[in-house]
């Protein structure tokens, strides 16, 4: 997910450097953006609404940054997952 765009990033079917990734932009409202995102929030607690950026994607980033963070400290080509 981009910021402030909403862009969201994705691959279609498997991940690969050699395949684009497919984009999905969210409609922007002029609302403010926390104001928005706690109501998205109550609303995905509530069951009414799925989260934009589901927690597997969530993992995937923090992996992701982790790996980057071994990879600067040893040196070290870091596999994921």
């Amino acid at each position: 997910m981009s910021l402030p765009r909403l862009h969201q990033f994705s691959y279609d079917g498997d991940a690969s450097w050699h395949k684009p990734l497919a984009t999905a932009i969210q409609p922007v409202d002029p609302q403010l953006p926390h104001k928005m995102q706690l109501k998205h929030f109550v609303q995905v607690i509530e069951g009414n609404e799925s989260p934009i950026v589901t927690p597997a994607d969530n993992v995937k980033t923090l992996e992701t940054v982790m790996a980057i963070k071994e990879a600067t400290k040893t040196s070290n080509l870091i596999k994921l997952g």
